[in-house]
């Protein structure tokens, strides 16, 4: 399978601080295990000057892969929907969009989301995750997974605090402090008045 270079790119989706710390975590992970591979992430990729929306509605046209790193907290978040349903809103057959659960489980995702092929964020489910998308570049999937074993468990115990029970992670807040800056938003007003719900969330089907 012939790739452009832009499918190379891949789309972090998070909201919250839960969902920031695995996207973060990914972000510098994800490479390793799959080289050329380049993750896109809001907090960390938006250009300094720019308009944050421009950039993000930029990023998720050109995007054919993405990840939505979810949590109880925000899968049914409308910032979710709209980049679930945007990444999806293209080429269907060509893109892949991936539902990553943190603290929660595929029998709790609600439609459209639940159509989805969603892997949760454990070793399982990462490595098939990274299989997955090995598979949509022109892999076998099979390559990846002696290079999955190598870096497993620095993602993990990046993540692990992201996947531990409300009290736990309370508790790691309190002591890691979020930092000051880009969050993303949380709420349709923020977004253009022609992107209603119906019109990408009808999009979402086309995940894979």
């Amino acid at each position: 399978m012939n790739q452009s270079r832009k499918e190379m790119d891949i789309f972090l989706s998070w909201s919250g601080e839960r969902s920031k710390v695995v996207a973060r975590a990914l972000e510098k992970w994800l490479p390793k295990v799959l080289p050329g591979l380049r993750p896109w992430m809001s907090e960390t990729s938006l250009r300094t000057g720019g308009i944050w929306q421009v950039d993000i509605f930029e990023k998720l046209r050109h995007c054919s892969i993405g990840i939505l790193c979810l949590t109880r907290d925000n899968v049914n978040a409308p910032w979710i929907a709209f980049e679930a349903g945007s990444l999806g809103m293209g080429d269907r057959e060509h893109s892949l969009v991936c539902p990553y659960l943190i603290d929660l489980e595929p029998s709790e995702l609600r439609a459209p989301l639940s159509l989805a092929n969603a892997t949760r964020a454990d070793a399982q489910g990462t490595l098939k995750l990274v299989q997955s998308i090995d598979k949509f570049l022109g892999g076998t999937g099979e390559s990846v997974e002696s290079c999955f074993e190598e870096h497993w468990a620095e993602l993990r115990e990046a993540i692990d605090p992201a996947r531990q029970s409300r009290g736990l992670w309370d508790a790691f807040v309190a002591s890691n402090p979020p930092e000051a800056g880009y969050s993303a938003p949380g709420t349709y007003a923020q977004l253009p008045k022609q992107s209603s719900n119906s019109r990408y969330m009808q999009a979402v089907p086309g995940l894979c």
